[in-house]
């Protein structure tokens, strides 16, 4: 995790079996939200969502 006053970002990768359809999704992710009192108050997280929709599939 990198922060810089009220933001933070964090990366990672993951790796999930789809329980309906057998598949494997994998992909490296980042995450960036801004805290505000101890708080999430907003965040975006990115991962490879081409590879999701094909792991549903």
């Amino acid at each position: 995790m990198v922060s810089e006053q009220e933001t933070v970002f964090s990366a990672g990768h993951l790796k999930h079996r789809i329980t309906s359809t057998g598949n494997v999704f994998e992909s490296d992710w980042a995450l960036r939200c801004a805290v505000r009192e101890g708080a999430i108050i907003e965040y975006q997280f990115f991962e490879d969502t081409a590879a999701a929709a094909d792991a549903f599939d």
